[in-house]
């Protein structure tokens, strides 16, 4: 299970990495888009806008202004260069004929039509081809195709002249701005492969916490089920007793938590272990991230840590590196970590709520509810041979060694 654990422990992290980097390509492609879409409104706002007015205004010409084109029976070459525009966009075969009259009959036949000025409305400006809009762009070139000097003749041709050269220009935009348009549209196909991948990784990722989660759970559980010997919280009303339990902290016992509502433990940790690191746990929690960043340096120190003031018990993801287990290697939020032979954490609260029975199982939880002597007075410890015997092992060890449970027998018989 521990390979099992550690193997899924490892993916866990490669699909972390992958996932923070795809956050940022995700970040970089989003922010381009924008840029992108930005620049292509800003190029087709204006030829769009004024397409959308020349609309407006021929949408308010009735049938009757319409009818009246049927009326010119001698159109200016202004009238009719705008009517051969009308029939070049919609339709892509047309080619002037030879006669100007004859050309000029089919033209007024095509924009009398009752829905011509519908699709006038309603024409898209992509329709265009290139060799459509080279041949517009000839018309427009010649100085007749001029709205102000058709006017007089025609205020509905003048309008078609102004929507003819709207609609080219928003085609023409159209056309430059393919590029963009194309390389927007790449864009959009990567952020959605790319989100794929990512909502696929989170997922995997995901079930893995969850699978490593169980994992622990039944190793944790399996572990204390072994145990024959539970150690539950014991009430030390002996200042010696306690004193020599501090003495031997750094070689007889790993995980200490000591409950004790004055200052007097403290201080004498402080005396034993001079040189350890204290934690002020009042100012912070077991899930704090400086906490979650600091824990394995301690793992891996030389010397002792004291969490002091702790308001909480240690969380579950701390259970595989309280457990007492013949395996070294322990994971603690998805990272491997090797416990070294001399580690030694303590924990001392002044009050605690609700302990947990893995808590109790794990540690050796030990409440002391008397002022202890400071433990310079050594003299008095000493003689008490069952105290230093109590303090020096584990009751887990007096238990398992019977050479020991005969002398702690003999000790608290004795008169």
């Amino acid at each position: 299970m521990n390979k099992e654990r550690n193997v899924k422990s490892a993916r866990i992290e490669k699909l972390a990495d992958l996932i923070s980097v795809k956050t940022k390509n995700l970040e970089t492609m989003r922010a381009g888009e924008n840029a992108l879409k930005t620049a292509v409104d800003s190029m087709i706002s204006t030829p769009q806008e004024e397409f959308r007015r020349c609309v407006e205004e021929l949408l308010k010409f009735s049938n009757a202004d319409i009818k009246s084109l049927s009326k010119i029976t001698k159109p200016s070459v202004g009238i009719r260069l705008c009517c051969e525009m009308l029939r070049t966009i919609f339709e892509p075969n047309f080619k002037p004929k030879r006669h100007a009259a004859e050309t000029w009959q089919e033209s007024i036949r095509f924009v009398s039509d009752k829905s011509f000025f519908i699709k006038l409305a309603t024409c898209d400006a992509d329709i265009l081809t290139v060799d459509q809009m080279k041949v517009l762009k000839k018309y427009v070139e010649r100085a007749e195709f001029n709205a102000n000097k058709i006017e007089h003749e025609s205020a509905v041709c003048a309008c078609l002249c102004k929507w003819i050269s709207s609609f080219l220009e928003l085609a023409c935009t159209l056309r430059v701005m393919e590029e963009q348009v194309e390389e927007s549209k790449e864009l959009r196909e990567q952020i959605r492969q790319t989100e794929e991948k990512y909502e696929n990784e989170s997922s995997e990722m995901q079930q893995l916490k969850n699978d490593v989660e169980k994992i622990s759970i039944s190793m944790c559980t399996s572990h204390l089920s072994s145990l024959s010997v539970q150690f539950d919280s014991s009430v030390a009303t002996s200042s010696n007793v306690i004193n020599r339990i501090i003495r031997n902290l750094k070689v007889s016992r790993r995980f200490c938590l000591f409950q004790c509502s004055n200052e007097s433990l403290l201080l004498n940790i402080r005396s034993t272990l001079p040189g350890a690191t204290y934690f002020d746990m009042s100012q912070m929690t077991w899930k704090d991230p400086q906490m979650m960043l600091s824990l394995p340096k301690h793992v891996y120190s030389i010397v002792p840590t004291v969490f002091y003031n702790i308001t909480e018990v240690p969380p579950p993801e701390m259970y595989e590196v309280l457990m007492k287990s013949e395996e070294k290697e322990v994971c603690y939020h998805n990272k491997s970590l090797e416990l070294p032979d001399d580690i030694l954490f303590v924990f001392v609260a002044k009050t605690l709520g609700h302990i947990p029975d893995q808590i109790r199982k794990l540690m050796e939880v030990i409440t002391i509810t008397t002022h202890l002597d400071p433990i310079e007075d050594a003299e008095k410890t000493e003689r008490n041979e069952l105290s230093s015997l109590l303090g020096e092992f584990t009751a887990a060890d007096i238990l398992e060694s019977r050479d020991l449970t005969r002398r702690a027998m003999q000790l608290s018989t004795a008169p």
